[in-house]
């Protein structure tokens, strides 16, 4: 279930790798953990059961897509650190800026970020401490499946404490004036 969700739309969106696909290579045991999707070859998929060569090539192609610039944030919430949604995620990369200084970052810290309450900072410092969790990112790390290092900005809280629900017809895209909120401190809702 969590490379389901690793290789999810909302997540690292590998197109093709469904739960299926992830369910046969699991039982073919090419699937251990969430690094190993990145070791996947053309000649294993192919293997797997309604697997030909040229949706095995196209397979391929979309988790090297994958790779390529990584955002902190949708790889955090990829990861399944329990307590850390789309939301949370998004405000953790934009305060660390790294996947480094996030884990080394310790409860007192993470507490003292708004959305970030005693059970997430937890759970925060335990996944960072797990050595699962350690041998995962750095395989990730060797892989070359690493997010790129975020600019932290100093953002207005000219909206801190105000949630805000984007609607209508707009003349920009819904993501950038959702992006304009949450830069002035304020919450997106759906």
């Amino acid at each position: 279930n969590s490379i389901i969700y690793f290789a999810s739309k909302n997540c690292m969106n590998i197109d093709g790798l469904g739960d299926r696909t992830i369910e046969d290579c699991v039982e073919f045991n090419y699937l251990k953990n969430l690094s190993d999707i990145y070791k996947l070859t053309k000649e294993q998929l192919m293997t797997l059961p309604l697997t030909k060569e040229k949706k095995a090539a196209k397979l391929i192609k979309s988790i090297e897509d994958s790779k390529n610039n990584v955002e902190l944030h949708k790889f955090l919430y990829s990861l399944g650190i329990p307590q850390v949604g789309e939301s949370t995620a998004k405000v953790l990369a934009n305060v660390f800026g790294s996947i480094e200084a996030l884990s080394e970052a310790n409860i007192e810290q993470l507490q003292s970020i708004n959305d970030v309450g005693p059970k997430t900072a937890e759970s925060i410092t335990t996944f960072f401490t797990e050595t699962n969790n350690i041998q995962t990112l750095n395989e990730f790390k060797s892989l070359g499946v690493w997010p790129e290092q975020v600019v932290v900005q100093e953002k207005t809280n000219e909206f801190a404490g105000l949630t805000f629900v984007v609607t209508g017809k707009l003349t920009e895209s819904r993501s950038y004036y959702e992006q304009l909120i949450e830069d002035a401190g304020g919450k997106i809702s759906g």
